[in-house]
């Protein structure tokens, strides 16, 4: 029985729709969908879930992680990268600003995620992930794996608060550096957003996360008793202002 007439052409050409990733999924092969024709002709029984009711829950999780991340974007409260010279992905700074990924993953109800990510390792890129229970959200997201190594964008260093004590003049600097990084990505996120909006690559997008979702399906199952079968709107917990903390996190990795 064949579940859904899936593609493997769009399922590839929507694997490169990114720029900025292409480089990183060529580099990474767990990225690909490479189990296409076994998971197309799974028999429903063995599944046990209607792909259809997965499609439609995982249609329901992107929208409300992409609610999440419009509600990110236009809140412009980002994290910085106050650790190392160069750019470096911040999963949460030292003012405790989470990143636009970690940020979706904490409002979709997932904050315990969010800590235990930032204690094992702050710096994590997420087109690394290839198995737990980080990659379980990104399997039942709604979002593929390279759209969320896109939302995920490194940040630019900024000089550090040790720094800032230590030199007037860095103060002044460091204003100038954050006004200039938030504003580099609120223009990146602007972009991003109406990329991952877009029709087409919406249908290409929850046909490749159905495909993987059907592999695991324990996680498809929740999700379905989750969302139920009928794509629902799900709002976001609006962002609160994030005052200064002192988190501690795993150290950046070495230069």
């Amino acid at each position: 029985m064949r579940i859904l007439p899936f593609m493997l052409a769009g399922c590839v050409s929507a694997m490169t729709l990114f720029a900025s990733p292409a480089a990183d999924v060529a580099a990474h092969p767990h990225m690909r969908d490479e189990s296409f024709a076994q998971v197309e002709d799974m028999p429903l029984g063995k599944v046990g879930v209607d792909p259809v009711a997965v499609r439609h829950a995982l249609a329901a999780a992107r929208k409300a992680n992409l609610d999440a991340f419009h509600t990110y974007r236009t809140t412009g409260s980002y994290p910085h990268n106050t650790y190392q010279p160069g750019a470096l992905n911040v999963w949460i700074d030292a003012e405790g600003h989470t990143c636009a990924a970690a940020t979706i993953i904490k409002l979709s109800g997932a904050e315990e995620l969010v800590n235990q990510t930032a204690r094992e390792n702050n710096f994590i890129r997420l087109v690394d992930v290839k198995d737990g229970a980080l990659m379980d959200w990104i399997l039942t997201s709604g979002l593929t794996q390279a759209e969320l190594v896109t939302i995920q964008v490194p940040f630019m260093d900024i000089p550090s608060p040790a720094e800032q004590r230590a030199n007037a003049r860095a103060v002044a600097n460091a204003a100038r550096a954050r006004q200039r990084e938030d504003a580099k990505l609120a223009k990146k996120y602007i972009a991003i957003e109406k990329m991952l909006s877009a029709k087409k690559q919406t249908e290409q997008s929850l046909e490749i996360a159905t495909i993987r979702l059907m592999q695991h399906p324990e996680l498809a199952r929740a999700l379905v008793a989750r969302f139920g079968t009928v794509p629902q709107a799900v709002a976001p917990t609006p962002v609160a202002p994030q005052g200064p903390t002192t988190p501690r996190f795993a150290q950046p990795p070495s230069a």
